[in-house]
C-alpha cells in the first residue's frame, strides 16, 4: 500500500470548524415547513464559503448565504471569524481580495496563550498577517508555524488600526437569529461623538480557502500575455473569440518573469473552459518566449473546471456560486520563467442531466465554443515555515500483513506513485516524480531503473523481469517495455493518445494502472469518462480486445432519429446492430473529456 498525497493540502475540514463560536454564528438547518421545501441553511453555506465541505453556495434567496458577511453594524471594524474545536495547522489562505471598496481586510489568527473561545474585538489576542493581499486572486501565507483556533477577517474602514480602534466600540456579536426568525434586536446607529450617527455598513468576501502549507504568489510579479482580447482591471481576461476553442487553436495566457522562479503549482479563481491544459516554459534563460510555440514547453498539468448546478428548486442548485476555484499540483518544484494556460476546450453539452453550466449572470447554461476566460491565477511558490509535517503521515510505503491486516512496517518513499512488484526478482518497485524506482526496503536509497519514459504513470512486470511502462507524455502515450537492464525492447499501442477521427481501439488515454494475467496477457485500465475502457494485449504487443464500461449515471446517449445504427454519446459515435444486439465505438467526433 501507498499513501500520498497532493502537496497543496486543506488546512481543514467541516468537522474541526466550532460553529456555535463563529462569528456571525448562525443557527441550525430549521426542519421543513412543507413536503419537499428547499430550506435555508446558511451555518452550511458559510462552511462551503470557506470551501470545508460540498460545493460552494450559489442559491441566491434573501436568507442563504453566497458570500461570507460581517454583520451590518456601525463603528470602523468588522469582523468575520472561523473558530476550531482543536488548533489548526494554517498555512496560507487563497481568497479574492475586495477591490474599490471603502474598507481594507486584515487576516489574523487567534495566539497560542489566548483564550477560547475568542474575544474578536480584543486584539492582543490575536496575530497578524504580515501581507491580507491585495491582488484581486490572492493567496498569502499565515504567520509562521501557525497552529491556532480561530481564524479572523477584519474590515476596516479607516488608514490605520489604532486610529480604527479608538473610534470603535464593541461591534455586534451575537447570532443572527434576528434575521432568520430569532429575537436578537437590529443595532442601533452609533453615536459618532458630534450628535450625528453613523451609517451602519458590513464587510463582504466572495470566499476563502484554507491550505496547510505556506505559498507565495509570484503571479503580481509576472508580465501576463495572452493571445487575443483584454485584461480588464481587476485582472480578468476575455479572449473574444469567435473560433471554437481546440488543441490546434487554444485561447494562451501566460505569466512570464525576467528570471527563473521556483514554483509548484496553481491556485485558480476560475477557467470559462472545460480543459486547461498547463505548461511550464524549459527553453533559454534570457531571450523572448514564443508562447505559441511547441517547442521548449513542457506540459505538467491538465485542469478540469468544474461547472455549476442549474436545477432550481432543489438543494444542490448553485448558480449564482460567485466562484469555483480549483487547485494544481505540479508534482513537485519546478524552475522555470514562464507558466502557460492553453485554454483547449469548451463543453459540447450540460453535462449531468444538461444542468451543468457557468455562473448564471456569465452565461448559465449556454455553450459557446469559443468562449474563453480566465478569472484569476495565483502562481504558487513553497516558502516554507509551516507547522510542520511529519513526512510519514503523506510520503510512505505500508507494509500489512495480509493474515492480521495490521501494519507490519513502513518504508519512507518521497511522493510515491504506483507501485508493481517483480516476482523474477523478488524486489518493489515506484513510481515518484517522473521516476522509475527500485524499492530499498530496509528505508535506505531507492535507485533508479534508468528507463527513458518522460512521464511513468503505471507499470508492471512480466515472468522475465521485463517491465511494462504506460508512459503519459502527450507525443507517447504508449506502454514502453524494458528489459531488467532498463533498455527498450518494445512498445505496446499506437503512440499518441486519441484523435479526433476513425476510432482506433490501438490507442490508449490516461491509462492508471496495468496488470499481466495468468495467460500473460496485459489488461490495462484508463481513467476517462468517453469511454470508460480497458484493453487487453498479448505480451509482444498485438491488440486482442477492449471492454467498455457503463454510461454517466442515470444512462445517456441521443440516437440519430435518420439512421437508428447511429449513436451519440458525450464526444463519441457509436455503431448499433439492431440485429445482434452488439455495439461498437465507430469514431471521436471531437477530442477532449467534456466533463462536466
Amino acid at each position: 500500500m501507498w499513501n500520498t498525497e497532493s502537496t497543496i493540502q486543506n488546512a481543514a475540514s467541516a468537522a474541526h470548524v466550532d460553529v456555535e463560536h463563529c462569528v456571525p454564528r448562525y443557527p441550525p438547518r430549521r426542519k421543513e415547513r412543507f413536503e419537499n421545501e428547499v430550506v435555508p441553511d446558511p451555518r452550511s453555506d458559510f462552511l462551503r464559503l470557506f470551501r470545508l465541505m460540498g460545493t460552494p453556495p450559489g442559491m441566491g434567496r434573501e436568507l442563504d448565504l453566497t458570500v461570507l458577511t460581517s454583520f451590518e453594524a456601525a463603528g470602523a471594524r468588522q469582523h468575520i471569524v472561523l473558530a476550531f474545536h482543536k488548533p489548526v495547522s494554517l498555512g496560507s489562505v487563497a481568497y479574492p481580495v475586495p477591490q474599490g471598496q471603502p474598507h481594507t481586510v486584515k487576516l489574523s489568527v487567534l495566539k497560542a496563550d489566548a483564550p477560547y473561545p475568542p474575544d474578536h474585538e480584543d486584539e492582543a489576542q490575536w496575530m497578524a498577517f504580515e501581507d491580507s493581499g491585495s491582488a484581486p486572486w490572492d493567496v498569502v501565507p499565515a504567520p509562521k508555524n501557525t497552529r491556532t483556533r480561530a481564524l479572523r477577517v477584519t474590515f476596516l474602514k479607516g488608514a490605520d488600526d489604532i486610529f480604527a480602534a479608538l473610534d470603535d466600540e464593541k461591534s455586534v456579536g451575537g447570532t443572527v437569529d434576528a434575521l432568520l426568525g430569532g429575537d436578537d434586536d437590529e443595532a442601533e446607529p452609533e453615536d459618532d461623538g458630534l450628535g450625528a450617527k453613523k451609517k451602519a455598513w458590513q464587510g463582504t468576501i466572495e470566499g476563502m480557502k484554507l491550505l496547510r502549507s505556506r505559498y507565495a504568489n509570484l503571479a503580481p510579479a509576472a508580465k501576463v500575455s495572452v493571445s487575443s482580447g483584454s485584461i480588464n482591471k481587476i485582472g480578468e481576461w476575455d479572449a473574444e473569440r469567435t473560433e471554437p476553442l481546440t488543441e490546434g487553436n487554444p485561447g494562451i495566457y501566460m505569466l512570464e518573469w525576467e528570471k527563473k522562479q521556483a514554483v509548484c503549482g496553481l491556485a485558480i479563481e476560475e477557467i470559462d473552459g472545460a480543459r486547461t491544459e498547463i505548461d511550464v516554459y524549459t527553453g533559454p534563460d534570457a531571450g523572448a518566449i514564443d508562447m505559441k510555440s511547441a517547442a521548449n514547453w513542457r506540459n505538467v498539468a491538465t485542469y478540469y473546471q468544474d461547472r455549476r448546478n442549474h436545477w432550481s428548486g432543489t438543494d444542490g442548485y448553485n448558480g449564482q456560486a460567485r466562484y469555483l476555484d480549483g487547485y494544481v499540483d505540479f508534482g513537485g518544484e519546478v524552475n522555470t520563467r514562464a507558466v502557460r494556460l492553453r485554454v483547449v476546450e469548451q463543453w459540447y453539452d450540460g453535462g449531468w442531466r444538461g444542468l451543468m453550466g457557468v455562473r448564471r449572470d456569465r452565461g448559465g447554461q449556454a455553450l459557446e465554443p469559443a468562449r474563453c476566460r480566465i478569472y484569476g491565477v495565483a502562481v504558487l511558490q513553497s516558502i516554507g515555515g509551516e507547522d510542520p509535517i511529519d513526512p510519514a503521515m503523506r510520503e510512505r510505503i505500508e507494509v500489512v500483513d495480509v493474515k492480521t491486516g495490521k501494519i507490519a512496517r513502513e518504508i519512507p518513499a518521497r511522493k510515491p506513485g504506483r507501485l508493481a512488484w517483480d516476482r523474477s526478482a523478488g524486489t518493489l518497485h515506484m513510481i515518484s516524480e517522473r521516476k522509475v524506482l527500485r524499492i530499498d526496503a530496509a528505508g535506505g536509497k531507492h535507485a533508479p531503473l534508468g528507463v527513458d519514459a518522460i512521464d511513468p504513470r503505471a507499470m508492471t512486470f512480466d515472468k522475465q523481469g521485463d517491465i511494462c511502462v504506460y508512459d503519459g507524455d502527450p507525443e507517447r502515450q504508449n506502454v514502453r517495455v524494458y528489459d531488467k537492464a532498463g533498455k527498450p525492447i518494445r512498445t505496446i499501442g499506437t503512440p499518441g493518445g486519441c484523435k479526433a477521427g476513425p476510432w482506433d481501439p490501438t490507442r490508449l488515454a490516461n491509462v492508471k494502472d496495468m496488470t499481466i494475467d495468468a495467460q500473460d496477457q496485459l489488461w490495462a485500465v484508463e481513467e476517462n469518462f468517453y469511454p470508460k475502457r480497458y484493453t487487453i494485449w498479448s505480451i509482444g504487443g498485438q491488440f486482442r480486445k477492449e471492454l467498455l464500461g457503463n454510461t454517466e449515471y442515470g444512462g445517456g446517449g441521443i440516437l440519430d432519429y435518420g439512421e437508428k445504427s447511429r449513436l451519440f454519446y458525450g464526444p463519441l459515435e457509436f455503431e448499433l446492430n439492431w440485429q445482434t444486439g452488439k455495439t461498437r465505438p465507430r469514431e471521436i467526433r471531437r477530442e477532449g473529456t467534456d466533463r462536466g
